[in-house]
């Protein structure tokens, strides 16, 4: 049964959003330069309140230029 099968409230805050240098693994991944600029955003999952998961989403700078809500701390 899942989580929310149980009553379970999951949430996401977004915790960080912005430009940082590409990590060697995700320069590779998303084709940029290593310590080429990239747009992350870190999101803490949470379930019933309480944090149960870190993730972090990379994107190239150029989705960011077509696409700035990325870096909106809201979504």
């Amino acid at each position: 049964m899942t989580p929310a099968a149980k009553g379970c409230r999951g949430t996401q805050r977004i915790v960080h959003a912005g430009e940082v240098p590409a990590p060697d693994e995700v320069a590779v991944l998303l084709g940029v330069a290593a310590g080429g600029t990239v747009v992350v955003r870190r999101r803490v999952i949470e379930l019933d309140g309480e944090p149960c998961e870190l993730t972090d989403a990379y994107y190239p700078l150029a989705s960011f230029m077509a696409n700035p809500f990325l870096l909106d701390r809201t979504r």
